[in-house]
């Protein structure tokens, strides 16, 4: 469908609100049976009744009658089989505690309670309320949108969100208020945009994507020429920025654009809250990057690594596959150690790193015990 976007007829409302509802109740409860025959991998059944109906999943701490307990520590289990839940998931390791034999609940065992709980709760229990529309809207009156952008039927526009030229709106999107989205973006199949994001023009956002609130992608890097006269001049960037598939982008984070290349996520990588990543970076598959992250420009990052809260990569970097990097760990040259941990400032194995930061807190006793040495040797 091509915006501009009048307000909906009475009727169309009117079977939009009834939609809306009819999610809602669909999504309340749902039998033991359902969630094992989606997961028959991840979840099977030690006793009780499959027929049960579940209202939704809930922490240990606080359970009630009719939720689901995933227990992934063993320590739980007790407290868990006394109490009003309905439902318990212990892993497979912990099938056979004798404290289990006492639950009146159902039991189900899994050999990841920590996935199981992530899926299931996707699957049948997901939180929909941003998908209603506003006041039954699927596109609100006060957004603005150019006549050439191209939003599907069933996308959602907040309140004051600017779609840009030639712009793109995938199925089920979600464009929250406030979110300028500039000309030629693209927007995937059931990416969720929340409201105060800036999304810089040209730039292509995957399927299944979520951007959090304040964040801005695809915007211009840090890039400067110099004169004699010590006067900057920015660097035009060519480049776009592109997001793959199943990316999370946490809120307050930037994420530049190429300067002549394109800048890219790897699909399935998971960027948390007030992280940088600079112009020209390439960011390989299931990624993991902690709160307060940041690279330098032109970094190259493989697949299935992990960086701690803090931790740096400087300019010009290469980081290979499949490694993990501690809280504040700065990595200021190439590496490339499959299945190795890394931490500390200079970098070292995270083993050299523990040792050295314990040692920290012992330096001043050191030094007097050195200085009282040195006085008996009667050395200054």
């Amino acid at each position: 469908m091509l915006a501009p976007c009048p307000r909906p007829c009475r009727r169309a409302r009117a079977e939009f609100l009834c939609w809306a509802r009819w999610t809602w109740r669909d999504n309340m409860t749902v039998r033991v049976t359902d969630i094992i025959e989606h997961f028959p991998k991840l979840l099977r059944l030690l006793r009780g009744d499959v027929q049960m109906q579940l209202s939704r999943p809930r922490p240990p701490s606080a359970p009630e009658a009719g939720c689901i307990l995933f227990l992934n520590e063993r320590r739980l289990i007790e407290g868990a089989v006394g109490s009003s839940a309905s439902v318990l998931v212990v892993a497979d390791a912990d099938a056979d505690v004798e404290v289990l034999a006492t639950a009146s609940q159902t039991l189900l065992q899994s050999p990841n309670p920590e996935l199981a709980l992530a899926l299931v709760a996707h699957a049948f229990f997901p939180v929909t309320a941003y998908k209603k529309g506003f006041d039954g809207h699927r596109i609100h009156s006060s957004a603005v949108i150019s006549e050439s952008a191209a939003i599907s039927e069933d996308a959602i526009v907040g309140p004051n969100a600017v779609i840009g030229a030639n712009a793109r709106i995938g199925k089920a999107c979600v464009v929250g208020a406030n979110t300028t989205v500039e000309a030629e973006v693209v927007i995937g199949e059931g990416s969720h945009i929340h409201a105060n994001v800036f999304i810089a023009h040209g730039t292509i956002i995957g399927k299944h994507c979520e951007i959090h609130p304040m964040t801005s992608l695809g915007t211009d890097g840090f890039g400067y020429a110099h004169d004699e006269q010590f006067n900057h001049y920015r660097h035009v960037h060519y480049g776009r920025l592109v997001i793959e598939d199943d990316v999370h982008v946490g809120a307050c984070v930037t994420i530049d654009r190429g300067h002549f290349a394109d800048s890219v996520i790897g699909r399935g990588t998971k960027i948390d809250n007030q992280c940088h990543l600079a112009h020209n970076v390439r960011v390989g598959r299931n990624c993991l990057m902690a709160g307060d992250f940041m690279t330098a420009g032109t970094v190259t990052i493989g697949d299935n690594n992990v960086f701690g809260g803090s931790s740096r990569v400087s300019d010009h970097v290469t980081v290979g596959d499949n490694m993990q990097f501690a809280g504040l760990a700065a990595i200021a040259k190439n590496i490339n150690e499959p299945g190795k941990a890394f931490g500390g400032r200079p970098l070292q194995p995270v083993s050299d790193y523990l040792k050295s930061n314990a040692s920290i807190a012992q330096l001043p006793t050191m030094r007097k015990n050195i200085a009282r040495i040195m006085r008996k040797l009667g050395m200054s």
